[in-house]
């Protein structure tokens, strides 16, 4: 599987020549199986350029299915979306995979930003292509080739949800929004020993502020990896960068 990062910021948009070399847009990572599988990774402005991208396959015939997987629905994580061009061709179909934890079902949740007073489409039902809300347990979950599983991460006012993705011998562990006070929790440590990659979201921690420019996320990468170590490699993920497993 190959994984390819739309977008890495956590907050607000950052567009700017202070931002170019990280990149300005919300959280998306785009993983595309050796099956075709498409598993997006959280629907920040990020995914609006995906969406773009996309519309040279399948998705441009109306002949396209993606899996959009949710953290959580903090605005960073699903802005992008209303303007995901596949999600408007008639006969793709758009799943979304995550866990509500207020009182409203996740399709609520979704749906609420689509309302007249914020949005000229008025409703996901609006947007023409087969779009269906699928709330996950604690059961495994079957994409195409991948295995997903989740896990409840603390985070502030809400839970977020950690992913861990396995193709046969590969696995990829996305950590949303997490927020710890001092050391990791056992169960999250667990959740991802064994993983080829982590994927770990610094949105909530007190070193980090959205508006960071591309010499602040350096500086900040500098900390984080002499607290690593030689024990594990640490990069800082920027648009556009692709690893594959």
């Amino acid at each position: 599987m190959t994984l390819t990062f739309w977008g890495v910021r956590g907050g607000i948009p950052v567009p700017g020549v202070s931002t170019a070399k990280t990149g300005g847009n919300t959280v998306c990572i785009d993983i595309a199986d050796d099956d075709g599988t498409r598993t997006v990774m959280d629907a920040g402005t990020g995914i609006i350029m995906l969406g773009k991208k996309l519309l040279a396959g399948p998705c441009g015939k109306g002949q396209g299915e993606v899996h959009i997987v949710l953290t959580h629905t903090y605005w960073d994580h699903i802005q992008g979306f209303p303007y995901f061009i596949p999600a408007f061709i008639p006969g793709n179909k758009i799943l979304f995979w995550g866990r509500s934890v207020s009182e409203r079902s996740l399709y609520e949740l979704l749906d609420w930003q689509m309302k007249a007073e914020y949005n000229p489409i008025f409703a996901l039902k609006n947007m023409g292509s087969q779009i269906a809300v699928r709330e996950i347990g604690n059961e495994a979950v079957k994409l195409g080739r991948l295995t997903m599983t989740t896990t409840i991460l603390p985070h502030r006012g809400k839970a977020s949800l950690g992913y861990r993705i396995t193709d046969g011998n590969r696995t990829v562990v996305l950590m949303g929004d997490v927020h710890v006070e001092s050391s990791p929790h056992a169960a999250m440590v667990r959740f991802v020993e064994g993983a080829d990659l982590l994927i770990h979201d610094i949105g909530e921690s007190t070193h980090y502020a959205p508006e960071f420019t591309d010499e602040d996320v350096a500086a900040l990468l500098a900390t984080i990896r002499e607290g690593a170590g030689d024990a594990v490699a640490v990069e800082g993920a920027t648009e556009g960068l692709q690893i594959a497993l």
